[in-house]
This record gives C-alpha cells, sequence and structure tokens, in this order.
C-alpha cells in the first residue's frame, strides 16, 4: 500500500481504538516526530517506552491497533518519508543514497533499498532520477 492511501487506512482502523487510547498513540507519535527518534538507528521498543513512559507492551500493541503495522515498519515508514524528502531536495544532490539512507535511521543499504522499493513501488536511485 502506497502513502496515498495510507491516511484513509489509518484513519479506518484507528477507530477501533477509544479515546485514551488514541492519546497514548498521538504521544508515542509525536516524541518519535518531534525528536527525529527514526533517525537512530538502533531505536527501540524499549527506549520509546522509556521517553514515553509506558511499557514497551503498551507501545507496541497500540502501535499495531493503530496503525496495523509492527513497530519496526511503522519506523521504517518515519524514514522512508525522510530519505524521499531528502532526495526530492536539490540541496542534497551532493550526498549519496547511502549515505541519506544512514542519516535517515537505516542501519545497512540492503534494508533500506528493500523497505524503499517496498514502499514507493521504485528504488531509491529511480527516484532520485525522477525527483531531481
Amino acid at each position: 500500500m502506497g502513502f496515498e492511501n495510507e491516511e484513509k487506512a489509518t484513519n479506518e482502523i484507528v477507530e477501533q481504538l477509544d479515546e485514551k487510547e488514541w492519546k497514548l498513540f498521538q504521544k508515542i507519535n509525536e516524541i518519535i516526530i518531534e525528536e527525529k527518534l527514526f533517525q537512530y538507528p538502533d531505536l527501540s521498543l524499549d527506549y520509546v517506552a522509556q521517553k514515553v513512559g509506558l511499557n514497551r507492551y503498551i507501545i507496541s500493541k497500540l502501535i499495531n491497533k493503530a496503525t496495523g503495522k509492527n513497530f519496526n515498519t511503522f519506523v521504517n515508514e518515519y524514514r522512508i518519508k525522510e530519505a524521499i524528502r531528502r532526495l526530492s531536495d536539490r540541496q542534497n544532490n551532493n550526498y549519496t543514497i547511502d549515505a541519506i539512507a544512514f542519516d535517515c535511521g537505516f542501519s545497512n543499504r540492503i534494508s533500506f533499498y528493500r523497505s524503499f522499493k517496498k514502499k514507493v513501488g521504485i528504488s531509491p536511485s529511480e527516484f532520485k532520477e525522477h525527483a531531481t
């Protein structure tokens, strides 16, 4: 499923959350975005749990219930969105795709390329070629 359908799908899943769960999910999401935690290659549920002040099991359950995704997939999608932003920006033309991938939090090239192609439908190289 591409990013364009993601908001609709997320909204359908979110309806299953009660108000308290939704607020907790928003808090988790906010911390991951505002503090750019997704850029940490070793980001773990335990680290997010410590930052949010909740049990790792609760965080995992909320992410899964709100998005239908596991923690790693959820975080990788933020990494891919950041990579798309950077690959689309001509100011980043001096950076290699691998450098951008590592800056976005991917710990290896293979994982980045696989995740990117699965989500976007084309390789990062093809994307960069069309975007700039």
